[in-house]
């Protein structure tokens, strides 16, 4: 299993290339995918909040399966 450290690492480093993503969409005005990006960093700042348990990224992975994203 992960250290919280290297989760945390890597969920910043998720944070940075979705903001990136969202800048690019911006540019391109395409406002649903905005949407979906920006909704999918707002999970990736829930995992970051707090110290992830088991309980927690199967329950953010079942609220993203809802979102239709391919998990």
């Amino acid at each position: 299993m992960e250290s919280t450290i290297d989760l945390e690492d890597r969920l910043v480093k998720l944070d940075k290339a979705i903001h990136d993503i969202i800048q690019s969409v911006k540019h391109h005005k395409v406002e649903n995918a905005e949407v979906e990006i920006k909704s999918l960093r707002a999970l990736v700042q829930k995992i970051g909040s707090h110290r992830v348990d088991e309980r927690d990224t199967t329950s953010i992975i079942r609220e993203m399966r809802d979102k239709s994203y391919d998990l």
